[in-house]
């Protein structure tokens, strides 16, 4: 009873400082920005009714926290134009660097819509960063609410968040070994709406026996295109690039393996000069090395009916008839060439 007591607070706790910072104008500065706590789901700002820009409060400012890689935002400004005249939505870093701005231009009873989409990376979002959203109007008036929407983009599995663009920051998988395999899910920006371009991932395989392959499969959504890469430390073993949005692309890995050994490789998956963003299956197993033909199993080549001394036989008499045959060609040819050059000489006129 008293954990559910304690819980029932906490929930109306919640819902009161949401309340209070609904209820709260927007600051004027970054200073003074209202704070935004975004989690999973939508928050739409302020609950009700509208907020305004005009000549008395010109701009707004409002401090995003919590967001980070695995989360991408969405944040759909809904515009009514009180008088006609234009704005710019403007989203920032902490540091104050540009990362997408959108302007709107409405009229007197207009309704519109302005949308900013932002993915970013582990490194461009560890706990305790945040970013700015700042509106800012050069002529007109307008009435205006905000909603945030926060979807999960994990990689490989809930709660692994994104995986890091490079190798200390991989995200590990199960080990394959045998019949087993995996499949999984990751996600890419485009460079519209992000810096989420490339993820790692530390892959272990043991193989069962020398010449087996690593097949690795990489499917991206219609509108990723990427390239993927394999590595034993900081060498490059294979590589492959989808030649369009959504072509999937494969890489096989052959070798003289250590049967029980285990190895280790690095999988890099980017997006391909930002084309598009999405995202992308991947399937790895290993397939068995070449196979081997048994004498069990080769053909016969002996003609039917005939045994083994009689097959020697015909072998060793028709060598030597070919040896006589060349013989006699041999002599042949000579004679011939002989009674040439005689009918020539005597037949030759002076």
């Amino acid at each position: 009873m008293q954990i559910e007591t304690k819980l029932s607070l906490a929930a109306l706790l919640l819902t009161a400082l949401l309340s209070l910072a609904s209820a709260q104008p927007p600051g004027t500065s970054f200073e003074t920005a209202l704070q935004v706590d975004l989690i999973p789901g939508k928050l739409t700002l302020p609950e009700e009714g509208y907020y305004q820009l005009n000549e008395t409060r010109s701009e707004a400012y409002f401090e995003l926290r919590g967001l980070e890689g695995g989360m991408r935002l969405t944040i759909e400004l809904e515009v009514l134009g009180a008088e006609q005249g234009r704005s710019i939505i403007t989203l920032y870093s902490g540091e104050g660097a540009l990362i997408k701005r959108e302007k709107t231009v409405y009229g007197e009873g207009t309704r519109s819509t302005v949308e900013l989409a932002y993915q970013p990376s582990r490194e461009s979002a560890e706990p305790g960063t945040h970013q700015y959203l700042v509106l800012k109007r050069y002529s007109g008036a307008m009435k205006y609410r905000i909603t945030f929407t926060v979807d999960l983009v994990e990689d490989y599995a809930p709660g692994e968040g994104d995986a890091g663009a490079d190798p200390e920051t991989a995200i590990s998988l199960p080990p394959i070994a045998g019949n087993s395999s995996i499949a999984f899910t990751g996600h890419l920006a485009s460079r519209d709406d992000g810096d989420d371009f490339a993820d790692y991932y530390r892959l272990k395989v043991v193989f069962g026996a020398s010449g087996e392959s690593l097949k690795i499969r990489v499917k991206p959504s219609g509108g990723l295109q990427v390239t993927a890469s394999l590595y034993k430390e900081t060498y490059m073993l294979k590589h492959n690039a989808s030649k369009g949005h959504g072509e999937p692309i494969e890489l096989t890995l052959a070798g003289e393996w250590e049967s029980g050994k285990e190895y280790d490789f690095l999988l890099r998956i980017d997006n391909s000069g930002g084309r598009g963003g999405g995202s992308y299956e991947v399937e790895a197993w290993i397939e068995g090395g070449p196979s081997q033909v048994s004498t069990a199993t080769q053909p016969n080549l002996k003609p039917e009916g005939l045994e083994e001394t009689t097959i020697k036989t015909l072998i060793i008499v028709g060598a030597a008839a070919l040896v006589v045959i060349s013989i006699a060609m041999l002599i042949l040819r000579r004679r011939r060439i002989y009674r040439v050059e005689e009918v020539g000489w005597w037949g030759e006129s002076y």
